[in-house]
C-alpha cells in the first residue's frame, strides 16, 4: 500500500504461533507494501510453515532473542515509510484497517498511532472474559487519554522515528513498547488514538490461572514498571495503580491487585541490575 506517497510495511513479531498463517493471508488483502515476520527463534517445523506461505510481499527474518531484541533487529530491515505492528493473536476487523491505522501519519497529523482491540469470539471461561472486559475498559478509558500506555500490537509509526528512537534491548523482561512511547513523546513526537482502527484479539491461549498470572505479572505489570522507572515517571504512571484500580469489572481484579505490589518490588530489583549492566558497558 502507498498512501500519500508513503509505503506501508507491516511487522509481525512471532514465536511458534500457528495463528500467524491466517493473519498473513488476511493482511495480503490489505495490500501492504511488505509484510515482515520477525521471528524470535521458532522451531524448524514452524519455520517450514512460514516458508510454505507464498505471498509476494512476505519477508521472513530469523532474529533470535527476546521480543525487545527481535524488534530492535528488525527495524533496520524495514523498507516502508510507515511501519505497522500487529501481533499473532490479532487480526484486522475490517478490510480498510491498514488505511485507518496509518491515515493520520500519512496526512501529517501524527507520528505514531494506536488502535483498539475487540474480542474475536465469545469467552470460554472467566479468565478469557476478564481479559476481554479489561481490553474494552483499557481502550475506552486509558489509551485515549494517555497514549504512552498504548501496546505495540495494533500500532503504526513513522519508520524514521523507530530508527531514531530504537528499542531498548536491556528491557528483555518486557516494557520495551512503553519505553518507546515515553521516549518518543519526550522527543516531541505526536501520538494519537484512532478508535476505528480495530483488530480482533484472540485470548484463547490464556485459559488457565497460571498463564493468566504469568502474562499479567511479567507483561503488564513488571515490564511496564521497568519502563516507567527507567523514564522517571513511575510515581505518575505505576504507583497509583499499585494501591488501587479504577476498574472493578471482575472478581479476578482482586487477584491482580495482589500481584501489583510484588510486581513493583520485582521491577525495582531488575532495574538495579539493568543499571549495573548499562554502566558496565
Amino acid at each position: 500500500m502507498i498512501m500519500n506517497g508513503y509505503k506501508i510495511s507491516v511487522v509481525i513479531t512471532n514465536l511458534n504461533d500457528k495463528r500467524i498463517k491466517g493473519l498473513i493471508e488476511t493482511l495480503e488483502n490489505q495490500n501492504p507494501f511488505e509484510i515482515i515476520v520477525a521471528d524470535g527463534g521458532s522451531t524448524k517445523e514452524h519455520i517450514e510453515l512460514l516458508n510454505s506461505i507464498k505471498i509476494n510481499q512476505l519477508k521472513i527474518y530469523i532474529l533470535e532473542g527476546s521480543i525487545a531484541v527481535t524488534r530492535s533487529k528488525v527495524v533496520s530491515k524495514i523498507n516502508g515509510d510507515i511501519t505497522v505492528f500487529i501481533d499473532t493473536d490479532e487480526i484486522p476487523a475490517s478490510s480498510d484497517w491498514l488505511k485507518k491505522i496509518t491515515q493520520p501519519i500519512a496526512d501529517g497529523c501524527a507520528d505514531f498511532i494506536f488502535g483498539p482491540t475487540k474480542p474475536i469470539e465469545d469467552p470460554k471461561n472467566r479468565i478469557e472474559r476478564y481479559f476481554n472486559s479489561y481490553d474494552r475498559w483499557f481502550y475506552e478509558n486509558i489509551v485515549p487519554n494517555d497514549v504512552s500506555k498504548g501496546p505495540m500490537g495494533n500500532s503504526a509509526w513513522r519508520t524514521d522515528l523507530l530508527k531514531t528512537i530504537g528499542f531498548d534491548v536491556g528491557l528483555s523482561i518486557g516494557g520495551e513498547d512503553y519505553d518507546v512511547n515515553l521516549r518518543s513523546l519526550a522527543a516531541g513526537y505526536r501520538g494519537k488514538f484512532v478508535k476505528d482502527a480495530v483488530v480482533y484479539h484472540d485470548q484463547s491461549g490464556i485459559r488457565t490461572l497460571r498463564r493468566f498470572a504469568k502474562k499479567m505479572f511479567w507483561n503488564y505489570l513488571v515490564g511496564a514498571s521497568l519502563a516507567y522507572k527507567k523514564n522517571k515517571v513511575a510515581v505518575e504512571k505505576f504507583l497509583p495503580s499499585v494501591s488501587g484500580s479504577s476498574w472493578k469489572g471482575d472478581p479476578l481484579e482482586i487477584f491482580v491487585l495482589i500481584l501489583k505490589p510484588f510486581a513493583f518490588i520485582t521491577s525495582q530489583i531488575l532495574s538495579l541490575d539493568y543499571l549495573r549492566r548499562k554502566n558496565s558497558n
